[in-house]
């Protein structure tokens, strides 16, 4: 959901809460209870009856998970809706337009840029997550959206927003309102580059994490073996081919989830 299109608050929560599904039921007794308040209130507030106080505003932007941007924007809104005379409303409004040009401004400014460079490096393999969030991106082909990525790795909102955004930057995702696709962008590190620790240590890390969890679709396969220097050669190449003939196999088909293959042939020193 990209809040800063959006110019009234309450536009804003009864668009989020219809994409969280069933319509957004229920969802104002959730509100009500983050506030402390009557869900009565929260009924007058969707009709226009009774307006957010800040510091419920707050509260309710925490409870959303907004980021700090995202927050100081959704305080503008509701200062909009509170303001008691044209100047204040006038002045609100122009900071409103500010917001949202800063918005247009952040996610356009590497429009031109075709590698990454270190610093950019350093942080996607920083982490598991700005890599699966991008290929899951290339899981639909209108793209995912934000409330649908967190659900699928159980991510705070706020992490996968400053992901999005670190990925929509650096165009290893296209942003197409509020749903965001694979980008032109490609990610590659040479052999000896010292951030491919990193990246293997991730996801080897990542394959611990979900062995109690594994099922019988899945497969994990760990053997320490003795073999001679001839085999080793040919395993490596039985791997290497393997590699070449999935990456091709997965270009023919149109993806559906994202999933790990993680492989190791080292001698035990």
């Amino acid at each position: 959901m990209e809040l800063f299109r959006f110019q009234d608050y309450r536009s804003f929560l009864q668009e989020y809460f219809r994409s969280q599904g069933r319509g957004g039921r229920g969802q104002l007794s959730k509100v009500a209870k983050v506030l402390g308040v009557h869900s009565t209130f929260v009924s007058l507030v969707f009709q226009e009856k009774r307006d957010l106080s800040f510091e419920q505003a707050l509260l309710l932007a925490q409870h959303l998970q907004l980021t700090e941007s995202e927050t100081d924007y959704f305080l503008l809104l509701v200062q909009l809706a509170r303001a008691g005379n044209p100047q204040l409303r006038e002045h609100t409004k122009k900071k409103i337009r500010e917001e949202q040009e800063a918005a247009k401004k952040l996610s356009s400014r590497f429009e031109h840029e075709h590698q990454l460079g270190a610093e950019e490096r350093q942080t996607f393999y920083s982490s598991w997550h700005y890599s699966a969030i991008r290929v899951f991106t290339s899981t639909k082909p209108q793209g995912r959206t934000i409330e649908e990525i967190c659900e699928r790795y159980s991510l705070p909102r706020s992490m996968v927003v400053e992901a999005l955004q670190f990925l929509v930057r650096t165009q290893l995702v296209a942003q197409d309102r509020d749903r965001y696709q694979v980008g032109p962008q490609r990610t590659f590190l040479e052999k000896r580059h010292p951030l491919l620790k990193c990246h293997h240590s991730n996801w080897r890390l990542k394959a611990l994490q979900q062995y109690e969890r594994l099922t019988d679709e899945e497969m994990m396969f760990t053997s320490t073996i003795s073999l001679s220097r001839s085999d080793f050669s040919r395993l490596r190449e039985i791997l290497s081919e393997f590699v070449k003939t999935t990456s091709q196999a997965i270009k023919e088909t149109e993806p559906e989830d994202v999933a790990c293959v993680n492989l190791d042939l080292f001698w035990i020193r």
